[in-house]
């Protein structure tokens, strides 16, 4: 029965896609199709695959948890095992929580004098402040389905 449903899916590969994406990204850069189109056609197929990864994902753990080997083929994949990592919550410790408000009075009052064109004076101890780096990540656009 599995290689019966296995048989009546069509199998995309990703040279197909490539190819596929390819001739749509020629057509935009011909003006023959809106690159908002494209991106937004992009961004679907995006959701999807992450959406089928997340499904699918516990089991293919578990199917890979069969294999003795911490790396192994499958296919034309290169399968790694990687052991969940340790993570350490320090929001339980007094110390930690009073240095983290600290820090954001900090970043509070830098970003004061970022964002002013006036002065750095820190008012109420005549210090006066060095101006924080700014910067600016490149501009986006985001797409969503309607």
């Amino acid at each position: 029965m599995e290689n019966l449903q296995r048989q009546s899916v069509i199998e995309v590969t990703p040279t197909m896609l490539q190819d596929y994406f390819g001739i749509l990204i020629e057509a935009v850069r011909n003006g023959e199709l809106n690159p908002l189109e494209l991106y937004g056609k992009a961004k679907e197929i995006e959701d999807l695959a992450q959406k089928v990864k997340i499904e699918v994902q516990s089991l293919a753990i578990e199917e890979a948890e069969k294999r003795t080997e911490k790396t192994f083929n499958f296919g034309n994949f290169k399968v790694t095992k990687v052991e969940g990592r340790r993570m350490i919550d320090y929001s339980n410790i007094e110390e930690y929580q009073i240095a983290k408000a600290n820090l954001k009075e900090i970043e509070y009052k830098y970003k004061q004098v970022a964002l002013s064109s006036l002065t750095s004076l820190d008012e109420s101890t005549g210090e006066i402040l060095k101006r924080p780096i700014i910067t600016f990540s490149k501009n986006s656009i985001s797409i969503k389905n309607v």
